[in-house]
């Protein structure tokens, strides 16, 4: 949807700083950040495997952040992987900005079943699998989706 409109949307707050950044930046102004549309190529449900391209890694859809969000699995040790982790606060790996706080802690959960060790996000920090582990374990069951 937003790539062929060329529009990015700014996901809902998941703290009450950024709750309150989304009730205070307008719709149409949040829907006026354009970026040039684009058809895609391929869409991932599940993971699209890279080794046919030469490089021993996939990409893993981790909805949660947005609903189209994905990972990059290298070699099942590293995982790139953007705003579905926050590397900015020592303690914790939630980030200020999440549509889907279930499926976001389902996508966790989906990162920890693989082999990595080491999580890259798109802001701060690298992360460890025993970060991620300690919050998940936090957000469950706090939510008690999981």
């Amino acid at each position: 949807g937003n790539l062929i409109k060329g529009q990015s949307t700014l996901p809902a707050g998941t703290n009450r700083f950024t709750r309150l950044i989304t009730r205070l930046v307008p719709e149409k102004i949040a829907a006026g950040i354009k970026t040039e549309s684009c058809d895609y190529d391929y869409t991932i449900d599940s993971s699209y495997d890279l080794s046919g391209l030469g490089f021993n890694a996939y990409i893993m859809h981790t909805p949660g952040h947005t609903s189209g969000s994905v990972s990059v699995i290298i070699d099942d040790e590293i995982a790139l992987v953007g705003d579905t982790m926050f590397g900015i606060f020592r303690s914790s790996v939630f980030p200020p900005f999440a549509d889907n706080i279930p499926e976001l802690i389902r996508s966790w959960k989906s990162l920890l079943e693989t082999e990595c060790s080491l999580f890259l996000p798109s802001h701060g920090r690298e992360k460890t699998r025993e970060e991620l582990n300690t919050c998940l374990n936090e957000k469950k069951s706090l939510l008690q989706l999981i």
